[in-house]
């Protein structure tokens, strides 16, 4: 196919994309492939994440919580009511 061609042939499909003639695609099978290459390359980055035991992870967030737990509004509760940011707030009526 000569640049004339391949020119006539984009304006005539309106694409914006070149005109690939039909023996240049790519064959069925790579196109199946591009995808589960994706999918292998995530489950290795996933792989090689570091692990830990859970009851690790569980000790730390237990920590954590000791901690913080002076600073816990929802346990301690709070020094005023105007500071309950989940009060009831009053509504205000005109008479």
């Amino acid at each position: 196919m000569t640049q004339r061609q391949r020119i006539s042939a984009q304006r005539t499909t309106g694409a914006s994309q070149p005109f690939i003639h039909p023996n240049q695609r790519q064959p069925k099978g790579a196109r199946r492939l591009r995808p589960q290459r994706a999918v292998t390359e995530q489950l290795r980055r996933e792989a090689a994440i570091k692990r830990i035991p859970v009851s690790s992870a569980v000790a730390d967030i237990v920590k954590f919580i000791t901690d913080h737990e002076q600073e816990d509004c929802l346990l301690v509760g709070f020094s005023s009511q105007k500071v309950n940011p989940f009060r009831e707030k009053s509504s205000c009526t005109v008479l």
